[in-house]
């Protein structure tokens, strides 16, 4: 039996993670066509990006294993997303360090799969965090 307690935990991160994630999403369609456009949507993708991060991290710790995250986390886009993560959080001299950049100019599949990975952690964290009703009295 996994402790509850720490899902509980990981689902909290998970959570800042899909409210970043849906911010970045309402804002690329609000600036859709506008030269700022990075500007605004940017900061909502560098925190959706470096938190689910986050939720790797601690799907790491608490040795975790899902047939369908599972392949996820074995991705090289993975590492792509701790440099993202790294760049984003730390200090970088370059405005357009290649720690930010190299996950960004991938593209569609990385994209995909950022949201595939995304999709495969939640619905985890909401099967195994389920509350089942109790039993019944025969």
């Amino acid at each position: 039996m996994r402790p509850k307690g720490h899902l509980l935990s990981l689902h909290r991160y998970f959570i800042w993670a899909d409210r970043m994630r849906i911010c970045f999403l309402r804002e690329v369609q609000a600036t859709r066509g506008k030269k700022e456009a990075e500007l605004l949507y940017g900061p909502f993708m560098d925190f959706w990006y470096g938190s689910l991060y986050v939720v790797v991290e601690g799907w790491r710790d608490f040795n975790l294993s899902d047939p369908v995250v599972d392949p996820c986390l074995a991705s090289p886009n993975l590492d792509l997303l701790r440099l993202y993560r790294n760049g984003a959080f730390h200090y970088q001299p370059d405005c357009w360090s290649h720690k930010r950049t190299d996950l960004m100019v991938k593209g569609n599949k990385e994209v995909a799969w950022l949201h595939g990975l995304h999709a495969a952690l939640g619905a985890f964290l909401l099967r195994e965090l389920a509350v089942k009703p109790p039993a019944r009295p025969a």
